[in-house]
């Protein structure tokens, strides 16, 4: 998402734009007004982001502890401790970064050429690899439901594990490719950009489309397939429910409701991602397009070229913010579907509370223990003293 920024683009060159949005004029070394859309912008890079921020990595660090806290880890709960670290890195590398920018007006992905690359590297590939975890247990999910009585020897941490390591091998494999080709010095001039004309070239025609697969296209299609045989799977399961009776249906029913929390949280994360990522992969599609349409109209008419150009970064902005709150809420979604998260998370605070007291009142006998022994210490002394002065 990040690296398609419309600051870097050939368009901001050819218009003369400074790092902020701002134009140059030819004539003049004043930059021309940011505008309306300009401001609105800046704004919501020096808002948003510290409540993506502050929120998300809250959340995902309560997710952390209290997966930890698990007595069982399952496989799933493997997964999604992995996702928020994963999710966690997205919010350091990619809003924070707009944050620093737009507040205080320091880019950290041009401090350095190994900032340049490391932040770039890192923000691809945490958003590739966030996007096939997802997949993954969606994926874990789904062949729980067509083959039940499998569950226990596909569905375990060993396969889970070893299922993470390959994506993550293969997902920062291929990602490996940005930092090689991208340096701080661009080529024509660009920062933090590819080095030569090739990898430019390379980055416009074919990079995005691989970007655009790996991070949405190609996920998108396994999470429709995976939560659509859930949904026929629990919908199957709830009428078998209903046609049963006595003791049997009681136990079916308990066995079911727990596995529908899974089901629907899978279901839940699966909607929040494709709500969220849509939009950005839309954008990322129609820009090169749209840059073309407002460069030939801003050589007709250079303010209303200006102003759509103003309205164009706008739109990244949005959806870029939209694209960051799915690492931001997840841990929303575990409290209010996760009925095991939720008993341990309650159990998490409760424990921390009762140490609290315990501190608190251990703190106060000891207090009062010493100024006991201090009063009896003090009264021997006395005692002691008086009877030396009476002999």
């Amino acid at each position: 998402m990040e690296a398609n920024s419309s600051e870097n683009s050939s368009l901001s060159l050819i218009l003369n734009t400074t790092g902020s949005g701002n134009i140059v004029n030819s004539a003049s070394t004043q930059p021309r007004p940011i505008g309306y859309y300009g401001e609105i912008r800046e704004l919501l890079w020096k808002i948003v982001p510290p409540i993506l921020i502050l929120c998300g990595t809250t959340g995902n660090t309560l997710t952390i502890i209290v997966t930890m806290r698990m007595k069982k880890l399952s496989s799933t709960a493997v997964y999604l401790l992995i996702l928020a670290v994963s999710d966690t890195t997205i919010l350091l590398c990619g809003p924070l970064r707009n944050w620093i920018s737009f507040a205080w007006g320091k880019d950290i992905r041009r401090l350095s050429d190994a900032a340049c690359k490391v932040q770039l590297y890192l923000t691809y590939a945490s958003l590739h690899f966030s996007s096939w975890l997802l997949v993954a247990v969606t994926m874990e999910r789904t062949i729980s439901v067509v083959f039940p009585h499998k569950v226990k020897v596909n569905c375990t941490r060993r396969n889970a594990c070893l299922i993470i390591l390959a994506l993550f091998v293969f997902t920062f494999g291929v990602d490996a490719v940005v930092p090689a080709t991208q340096s701080l010095k661009g080529y024509g001039g660009k920062s933090c950009a590819p080095t030569t004309e090739a990898y430019l070239n390379f980055r416009d025609d074919v990079w995005q489309w691989i970007d655009f697969c790996m991070a949405f296209a190609f996920p998108f299609i396994f999470l429709v397939i995976g939560n659509t045989v859930m949904i026929v799977k629990l919908y199957k399961s709830r009428l078998k429910r209903k046609q049963m009776s006595g003791n049997s249906r009681q136990k079916d029913a308990n066995i079911g409701r727990k596995e529908s929390a899974v089901y629907v949280l899978m279901v839940a994360l699966c909607i929040i991602f494709l709500l969220t990522m849509t939009p950005v992969t839309v954008y990322q599609i129609y820009a090169p397009y749209r840059r073309i349409e407002i460069l030939a109209l801003y050589k007709i008419d250079k303010d209303a070229g200006w102003t759509d150009y103003q309205f164009f970064i706008l739109q990244h902005t949005i959806v870029n913010l939209v694209a960051y709150t799915n690492a931001a809420f997840n841990f929303v979604l575990y409290v209010f579907t996760g009925t095991k998260f939720r008993t341990e998370l309650i159990r998490l605070f409760r424990s921390s509370r009762a140490q609290r007291v315990f501190d608190a009142s251990g703190n106060r006998l000891i207090k009062k223990t010493s100024e006991e022994m201090k009063t009896k210490t003090t009264g021997i002394s006395s005692t002691s003293q008086s009877k030396e002065s009476r002999y």
